[in-house]
């Protein structure tokens, strides 16, 4: 039953994409190909309203870049066997398609920042990797960078999909406060290493979400609300490196700032 519906779900993407992909055919005239240590395919400001139906033939690393164009609705992405990396940076999305990912487990960075997703628009579905052995597998996604988009608040099991992720970027979003699912969302990261929360409208760090991100290294809190230093970042002050708060209303330090009191 798994393998007949695989085959069934690669019938139904290739069926389609000449009605809801971008005409890939000779993409190497049109975009910019080099090949060397990796393939990068450089797809910048081309107008384009779709995501393509293939990739060009690579038997190296991918690096995909889309930056600047208006794939408002960013659909299911082309098969892969190679390590991927995908920039769609500025590319007015407002809908992510569910399993994107579906065809491609070895996603190691993904660029959706300076979009218009919102809260509703995205979902852990998003991140499901290839079906097998009767569930999802997941990605293995380190970089995530969704900034500059209007999300204000992330399902619990937003990051569910992707266990290795590393560096999350949610800088110039709408998150006045972390609420109870985005909390849990946050506090689900064990590997993370660098979270960028800044040029939010912050006024507090609740401690679930500091308590179980032991790995952080690298935090910014910069240009939100804060009036003081969060207490709960004394959970994670073993292995924190850099910490930027700066551009807030903080009016005071003392001595036990950084120490949770």
């Amino acid at each position: 039953m798994e393998k007949w519906l695989i085959i069934l779900l690669y019938i139904i993407h290739f069926a389609t994409a000449g009605e809801t992909n971008q005409n890939s055919s000779n993409i190497c005239t049109r975009c910019k190909c080099n090949s060397k240590d990796e393939f990068l395919l450089d797809c910048t400001n081309q107008n384009f309203e779709h995501i393509l139906a293939e990739w060009p033939p690579h038997n190296q690393s991918l690096v995909a870049t889309f930056s600047y164009n208006n794939i408002t609705n960013l659909g299911q992405l082309p098969a892969t066997n190679q390590t991927a990396k995908f920039v769609f940076d500025h590319c007015r999305i407002k809908h992510l398609e569910d399993r994107m990912f579906f065809l491609i487990q070895n996603v190691e960075y993904i660029d959706l920042s300076h979009n218009l997703l919102t809260t509703e628009a995205i979902s852990g579905e998003v991140f499901k990797g290839p079906y097998s052995d009767r569930q999802y597998r997941p990605i293995g996604v380190k970089t995530l960078n969704l900034a500059y988009n209007q999300i204000h608040s992330l399902n619990t099991k937003f990051f569910e999909h992707m266990p290795l992720l590393e560096d999350l970027y949610l800088q110039g979003n709408d998150f006045s406060v972390l609420d109870p699912s985005t909390q849990i969302a946050l506090g689900s990261l064990t590997n993370i290493k660098v979270l960028n929360l800044a040029d939010n409208e912050l006024t507090v760090i609740e401690e679930n979400v500091m308590r179980n991100v032991h790995s952080l290294q690298d935090l910014d809190l910069s240009s939100n609300h804060f009036d003081f230093v969060p207490k709960p970042l004394s959970y994670i002050s073993k292995n924190l490196q850099i910490l930027n708060l700066s551009n807030n209303y903080i009016f005071q330090l003392t001595d036990e700032s950084f120490l949770g009191k």
